[in-house]
């Protein structure tokens, strides 16, 4: 009986030995059947949308990268190459803003013309009463311009009343008219000294004046260049307040 016993506990231990033995085998066959396997590939899904394309950002405008025109108005003001002048208000040296076909008296000192550029708006100009041109910007729809008092119609009685002179005086009259326009118009509203000296003035220049011819002085062409005169600053007068 002992001798069994021996040989079962021999038995269980030539038994657990054979165990320890082949399991790490066994483990180890099923790990090389697992990797020897495919391993699958993982799905890719590719959407079918069109890429957003992103915008490059505008390049900033720099303000000496802004051409402005030549010529325009903001507000009560024209620019013209850079320079501002009033609309409504007059101003001495207007020259520099470029015209079109000038309404003038036979001087050219007193007249007005369309603004090239600037479609409905026009320069007026007359010499003041210290013998200066002054010059005015105004719309050319402007009833003290336009009316049947205005500026231009007193621009036609001027040169009206100057082919009257003309006719009296003869060949002297581009003389003696020419020093007119600039002595009487330092009268102003008034028949004033300056005014007689016009006249003396146009009496010498002219050599065969007659009294007809200085009674058209006195009488005709004098007032008409004082309404010229009145018509323009009536222009003036009837400016809208500047803004701001």
């Amino acid at each position: 009986m002992p001798h069994f016993k021996l040989i079962l506990k021999r038995s269980i231990v030539v038994i657990g030995l054979a165990a320890v033995l082949v399991c790490p085998l066994t483990f180890a066959a099923g790990v090389s059947s697992v990797s020897s396997q495919p391993i699958a590939q993982p799905i890719v899904h590719t959407p079918d949308i069109d890429p957003l394309e992103i915008e490059s950002e505008p390049e900033e405008i720099l303000e000496n990268d802004l051409e402005l025109p030549e010529i325009f108005v903001e507000g009560n003001i024209l620019v013209y190459d850079g320079k501002p002048y009033p609309i409504g208000d007059a101003f001495i040296d207007g020259k520099a803003i470029p015209t079109g076909p000038e309404i003038t008296d036979r001087t050219g000192q007193y007249g007005y013309a369309a603004i090239e550029g600037l479609p409905g708006h026009v320069l007026l100009w007359y010499l003041d009463g210290s013998g200066k041109k002054q010059y005015l910007i105004t719309t050319d729809d402007d009833p003290r311009l336009t009316g049947p008092l205005g500026f231009d119609a007193m621009v036609n009685n001027l040169k009206e009343a100057q082919d009257r002179f003309f006719a009296a005086v003869g060949g002297g009259a581009g003389i003696a008219l020419t020093a007119i326009g600039i002595q009487v118009a330092a009268c102003g509203g008034t028949v004033g000294a300056t005014c007689v000296t016009a006249v003396v003035t146009a009496v010498v220049a002219a050599g065969a004046a007659t009294i007809t011819s200085v009674a058209l002085i006195i009488f005709d062409l004098i007032p008409a260049f004082n309404n010229v005169a009145r018509a323009f600053r009536g222009v003036d007068a009837s400016a809208p307040p500047m803004t701001p």
